[in-house]
């Protein structure tokens, strides 16, 4: 039987803010490591979706926009940061996958309502 009990609250209230914290313990640590990719340290994965984030916000991103990311798995670290930046300008990821065909892509991006669509140069999706 539970007899006491205790309230966790982080300090952190996103993703981000968990970065951060990272960033601030060991900034050149490694944070992401993709087999036969590139890796990101997390001051470089910080450094990088604060960037983007700024080109989101100038695209017109904010929060509560839904973002659509396009990536595949030999994208997965410009996801990472893609990702990472969304949520620093308070939009929602919709995360696609290049599995589906274009009248799918078409049909989850009404649906979610996404004001923009980011992908890699070299990975466009279906009409």
């Amino acid at each position: 039987m539970l007899t006491s009990f205790v309230h966790f609250m982080p300090t952190a209230t996103g993703v981000a803010d968990l970065l951060r914290a990272r960033v601030a313990a060991e900034p050149d640590a490694v944070a992401l490591v993709v087999d036969g990719g590139p890796s990101l340290t997390y001051r470089g994965w910080d450094q990088r979706s604060a960037a983007m984030a700024h080109g989101l916000a100038a695209a017109g991103a904010g929060a509560g926009d839904r973002v659509a990311l396009f990536f595949d798995n030999a994208h997965w670290t410009d996801y990472a940061v893609s990702y990472l930046a969304v949520h620093k300008v308070g939009a929602v990821a919709v995360p696609l996958s290049p599995r589906f065909s274009g009248s799918e892509l078409t049909r989850i991006l009404d649906h979610a309502g996404a004001a923009l669509l980011v992908c890699p140069p070299d990975l466009m999706p279906p009409a």
